[in-house]
This record gives structure tokens, sequence and C-alpha cells, in this order.
């Protein structure tokens, strides 16, 4: 600009003395390509935050994912159960009770629980304690002597009952950490 000013001179660039050169409209116009420039690196910037929140949300978003698994699983045994304890299918109620109990447990639910939380969790300690209780019941029942064939009584109404209890209180619980599961991945997705 400045080579063609000495070249052409005043004239070929700003009217009479009294307008405005075409200097003061190139230092206007370097004001708006400045503003551009700041909005195009600042559409960048949000988009490299939004990656990088993601990057570091992963593990607490494939937690979630693990969590929704074991609600679903979770689901599924406590039907199981209660159709076991419809049944008085005595052996299976125990299998599904241990289960249950090594999902509970297990790191899964406890690292969710650490990280995200359940909205509802209340019947969990009761569930847990009922859990315990039913195998500690099925653990010290007298076991049968094959040698006499002769088959020893016991009332199975106590764990029938606690295994429906347990069956709902799971339930609810599941249904608790699949919503709150599910609302995670949503949001993080949306992220």
């Amino acid at each position: 600009m400045f080579t063609l000013r000495m070249l052409w001179g005043r004239q070929a660039f700003c009217g009479p003395e009294s307008e405005q050169c075409l200097r003061e409209w190139a230092s206007a116009l370097s004001g708006w390509v400045g503003g551009a420039a700041a909005i195009a690196t600042i559409l960048v910037i949000s988009n490299h935050h939004r990656e990088n929140v993601k990057l570091q949300n992963f593990p607490v978003f494939r937690t979630a994912r693990l969590a929704k698994q074991s609600a679903t699983q979770l689901k599924m045994l406590c039907g199981t159960l209660r159709g076991s304890a419809n049944r008085d299918a005595i052996t299976a109620i125990q299998i599904s009770v241990k289960e249950i109990a090594e999902i509970l447990s297990g790191n899964i639910i406890t690292d969710f629980e650490l990280r995200i939380g359940v909205d509802d969790a209340s019947g969990l300690i009761e569930a847990k304690s009922l859990i315990g209780a039913i195998l500690q019941t099925l653990t010290d029942r007298p076991k049968p002597d094959p040698f006499t064939h002769i088959a020893i009584w016991t009332d199975n109404g106590p764990v029938k009952e606690g295994a429906r209890r347990v069956a709902h209180l799971v339930l609810e619980y599941a249904e608790s950490l699949d919503t709150s599961a599910s609302a995670y991945i949503a949001q993080y997705s949306n992220a």
C-alpha cells in the first residue's frame, strides 16, 4: 500500500483533504478481520476442549456402560430368583442369590457408586443383609446322609420369603442403577 501511494500519490486513495482516506478504512477493516479470527479461534478451542473432556471422562463412561449391563443381569437374576422361590427350588435360590451377591459386591457397582451414584439405593443395605442371611441359612442346613436315605425335613418358608424380598429390593436397585447409568451415558454422548 505504501509503494502504491508513493507511485500514485494521495489522490488515488483518498478524496479531498476533509474526507477519510483508504488508510483509515484499512485500519478499521483490520479490527473486523481480527474479530473474525478470534471467533474462529474460539470455535477451534471449544472443539478441542469438548474432545478433551470426552477423553478425560471415558473411564467413567465405560463404568456407566458396564453398570448398565450389570443392571440388566441383576434384573434377569431377580426374575430367576422370584421364579425359583415360587417353585420351592432351594438350590436354584442359592445359586441366584450367590450370583446377585457377586454382582453387588463387584468392582463395577462399587466404582459406579463412587464416581456417579444411584438415585435410590435405599433397599440395597437390606438386600445385602438378607442375602447374607439366606446364604448363611442354606450353608448351615444339615446335609442329608446318603447312606441312610432319610430325607431331613426343613422349613423353606423363610428362605423363600427372603428370596422374594431380595428379588424385589434388588430389582428396584437395578432399575435405579439402569436409569442413572443411562442418564450418564446420554449426557456423555451429547458432550
